[in-house]
């Protein structure tokens, strides 16, 4: 289990939300028994939801691919009116959804995703914000802090400035997410929010691969909570995210191990999997419970059946939040058909995916 959940979880328990927990607890069965006897059918609502309030960004990641996609530039385009992401919170939190992730592109450069996290958190949804912190500005921190997230994940590949921002292809980039990150943890300790958590992650690619050792030890000193690691994707020419092949990056998961304890994000199987997964380029050879466990919903309405799908600009359906209960959505025949085909794919080892598949133990 990731370092996070765990935190969820004892938060919970310190809230004396102990009936939330064993109604999440009770989805883990369901989702075997929807896949075994009622194919395509799903028992459960969503483990995870994740909410893409812009694809927009003020970076240009090498690795990212939304404005690289085989399928177009879905970078640009419609987006959700604050309004609208207001009512996707509420729609989610009525159908139980555990927890709700936001991301993009950049959430923040959309001015309705604090307002959002805050609303999800009044449900008492568990709420992430992933960031690359870059234009995260004081009064931002304080208006994050109030909405109360419980784990904000902030984007680091580099301890060396010169290679971050070589990688997210943006000058100063490094300095800019360095400065929020302290300015973050700063706020969060003089307002004694233990329960808001800050993680950093990074892409393992052949470009920092042998800095592993100093980027866990430039996050100890950031005073971050916990730090996670990613291996390098790419969209292939059929339009798929699947992690790139590398032997320079073999035996990084003993360095992980090594130096990040205590601060290790990552499950244990996690980690221990990355080597293979550089080794052979391709996730582990099992089938996806993103169908049951996920749903991810991007700009202009278009929903995903999981992350790999957005980045790769895989829609399956469209909706219009003004017309659409996204609860019918989940229960459709569209969703049922997109749940069997995710059942046969393998292709990615991105953190969310892979860590949920094997946290409800799919197989």
């Amino acid at each position: 289990m990731r370092k996070s959940q765990v935190a969820v979880i004892l938060n919970m328990i310190k809230e004396d939300r102990v009936a939330w927990l064993f109604r999440q607890a009770a989805k883990l069965p369901l989702v075997h028994l929807s896949c075994h006897f009622f194919r395509g059918v799903a028992l459960n609502s969503p483990i995870m939801a994740t909410i893409i309030p812009t694809s927009r960004c003020n970076l240009d990641c090498r690795f990212c691919g939304i404005k690289r996609g085989q399928n177009g530039d879905i970078s640009t385009g419609e987006e959700f009116t604050p309004s609208e992401l207001l009512t996707i919170v509420e729609q989610l939190a009525d159908m139980g959804v555990s927890g709700i992730g936001f991301s993009g592109g950049e959430p923040l450069l959309h001015k309705g995703t604090i307002p959002a996290i805050g609303l999800a958190r009044k449900l008492g949804v568990s709420v992430t914000l992933a960031t690359n912190a870059s234009c995260m500005n004081k009064e931002q921190i304080e208006d994050i802090l109030n909405a109360g997230p419980d784990n904000i994940t902030i984007s680091i590949d580099s301890s060396d400035p010169s290679v971050h921002d070589k990688l997210r292809n943006t000058s100063g980039a490094y300095h800019r997410t360095k400065k929020a990150i302290f300015e973050l943890k700063r706020a969060i300790c003089s307002r004694r929010s233990p329960r808001i958590r800050v993680t950093v992650v990074c892409v393992i690619c052949e470009d920092n691969v042998r800095e592993i050792e100093t980027i866990i030890s430039q996050v100890r000193e950031m005073g971050a909570d916990a730090v996670g690691f990613i291996p390098e994707h790419y969209i292939s020419p059929e339009g798929l995210l699947v992690p790139r092949k590398s032997r320079v990056c073999v035996g990084v998961s003993s360095m992980i191990r090594e130096f990040s304890r205590g601060l290790q994000e990552n499950s244990d199987w996690y980690v221990r999997s990355i080597d293979n997964v550089f080794k052979d380029g391709c996730g582990p050879v099992k089938p996806c419970s993103q169908g049951y466990t996920s749903l991810t919903i991007g700009p202009g309405g278009k929903l995903y059946a999981c992350w790999p799908d957005y980045l790769s600009n895989r829609p399956f359906f469209t909706i219009d939040i003004k017309k659409t209960v996204i609860k019918d959505v989940w229960n459709s025949r569209e969703y049922k058909r997109k749940r069997r085909e995710i059942l046969r794919c393998n292709r990615c080892f991105i953190n969310c995916v892979a860590e949920l598949n094997h946290l409800v133990r799919f197989w």
